[in-house]
C-alpha cells in the first residue's frame, strides 16, 4: 500500500491540474449605445455584421434579454456587481463631482463592492478590461485604478489609468478629445482589441476572464474610407453608421478566429450585448447625434428610455458542445443582473458570503432548457 501512495498521489495531483485547466474562459464584449435592430441578423436590410451572424449560428441568440438601466455606467454595474445599480447609487452615468453630487451618486462605484473580476481572480483566472470603463467619469482625481477592481491588467477611457492606444501602433494618435476626436473614435476599439488579442494569446495556457467593451456605436459615431467601402450606394449619415457598426463585427471576428486557432473555443463561454438602445438622433448634418442612426428593430423607445427600445438589447452566446448552435430563443427573460451569477455556475465557483444578488443563474437557458 506504501508504494502505491506516491502514484496515488501523482494521479490526484494531475487530476487536479485537468480539473483546472479544463475551467472555462469567459469574454464578455460590451457594445456601446448598439441598437436590437442593428444587426443583420436581427433583420437590418442593409448593414453587414458577418461574425455576429456567425457567433449566432454557432450559438443562441437570445431576443428577450434587457439591461437594468438604460444608461452607460449603471447598466455595467448591474453586469459586474450582478445587483441592481442603486444599491451603489449609480443612478446615471458617472460624470464631474458638481453633477454627481446634484445627481445624489458618488464619483465611482465602490470598488469593495461584490466584482465579477475579482472572484475571478481570487479563483486563479487572469483577468482583463479593455476598452469603455465608466465605473467612474469626468477626470476627477484619485478615482480607483481598474487594478482596484480585480483586473490584473487593463487599458481603458472614460475611466483612469492606462489608455487603449499606449502600447500600440496608434499610441501617437491625437487624442485631445478622447473618443470624441473623430479619428481617434474610429480606431479605439481596433486598439482596444489588439490588448484582448494579445492578453489572450498570453493566458492560453490558463483560464481567463475577459471584458471588451467596445467603443461602437456611441458617439462620436466615426468611420474611416476603408470602414465605409462596403456602403458605396449608402447616404449619410447612415453610411458612417454602418461602417462603424461593421467595424467593431470585424474585433469580434478577431476574438472568434483567435479563440479557433488557439484551440480555446470550446471550453471559452463568449457573449455579446450592448449597454443600452440607441442614441437618439439629430436631423441635420453638423448636429452632435447627426451619425447616429441606430435601430430598435421596431421596439418603442431609444437610450435613455425605460421603453423596450431602451433596454431590450442584443444578447449572443456561444460555447460550442455546451450552449446550443443556431437557436433563437424569443421567450426567455434574462436581465443585465444574470450575468453575474450565471458566470459563477459555469465556472462552478460560489457566489461571496453574504452576497445578495439580483439576478439568478441563467446557465440552464443557455443550455437550451426552458426557464419559468
Amino acid at each position: 500500500m506504501q508504494k502505491l501512495l506516491p502514484l496515488l498521489a501523482a494521479i490526484a495531483a494531475l487530476s487536479g491540474h485537468a480539473a483546472e485547466t479544463a475551467r472555462p474562459n469567459f469574454v464578455f464584449i460590451y457594445a456601446d449605445d448598439l441598437g436590437f435592430g442593428d444587426l443583420a441578423c436581427h433583420g437590418h436590410p442593409e448593414i453587414l455584421t458577418p461574425n455576429l451572424d456567425r457567433m449566432a449560428k454557432e450559438g443562441t441568440d437570445f431576443w428577450s434579454f434587457t439591461v437594468v438601466n438604460p444608461v452607460c455606467s449603471p447598466s455595467r454595474t448591474g453586469i459586474v456587481t450582478g445587483q441592481f445599480p442603486s444599491r451603489w447609487g449609480a443612478h446615471q452615468h458617472f460624470a464631474s463631482h458638481e453633477q454627481n453630487v446634484e445627481r445624489g451618486m458618488p464619483d465611482w462605484l465602490d470598488p469593495k463592492a461584490p466584482l465579477l473580476p475579482r472572484i475571478f481572480q481570487d479563483a486563479g483566472y487572469q483577468t482583463a478590461h479593455y476598452g469603455k470603463w465608466h465605473l467612474s467619469g469626468g477626470g476627477i482625481d484619485g478615482a480607483p485604478l481598474p487594478a482596484e477592481y480585480g483586473y490584473d491588467d487593463a487599458a481603458v477611457w472614460t475611466g483612469p489609468g492606462r489608455h487603449p492606444f499606449e502600447g500600440t501602433k496608434y499610441e501617437s494618435m491625437k487624442m485631445d478629445k478622447g473618443a470624441h476626436d473623430e479619428k481617434a473614435a474610429s480606431f479605439i476599439s481596433v486598439a482596444a482589441t489588439d490588448h484582448a488579442v494579445r492578453f489572450i494569446r498570453d493566458s492560453k495556457d490558463q483560464p481567463f476572464y475577459l471584458n471588451l467593451w467596445l467603443h461602437e456605436t456611441h458617439h462620436l459615431v466615426s468611420a474611416t474610407e476603408e470602414d465605409k467601402k462596403p456602403y458605396p450606394d449608402t447616404e449619410e449619415p447612415q453610411r458612417t453608421y454602418y461602417g462603424a457598426v461593421t467595424r467593431a463585427d470585424r474585433q469580434v471576428g478577431r476574438v472568434l478566429d483567435l479563440l479557433d486557432e488557439l484551440d480555446l473555443s470550446k471550453n471559452t463561454l463568449v457573449v455579446f450585448s450592448s449597454d443600452n438602445g440607441p442614441e437618439n438622433t439629430h436631423p441635420n448634418p453638423g448636429d452632435k447625434f447627426y451619425f447616429s442612426v441606430g435601430e430598435t428593430g421596431g421596439l418603442r423607445g431609444r437610450k435613455r428610455s425605460l421603453l423596450m427600445g431602451g433596454v431590450n438589447v442584443p444578447f449572443i452566446v456561444r460555447w460550442p458542445g455546451v450552449i446550443p448552435a443556431g437557436r433563437v430563443d424569443k421567450e426567455t427573460a434574462l436581465a443585465g443582473v444574470d450575468v453575474f451569477p450565471t458566470f459563477l455556475e459555469a465556472a462552478g465557483l460560489p457566489v461571496p458570503d453574504g452576497y445578495k444578488g439580483d439576478g439568478e443563474s441563467m446557465l440552464a437557458a443557455f443550455k437550451g432548457e426552458a426557464m419559468e
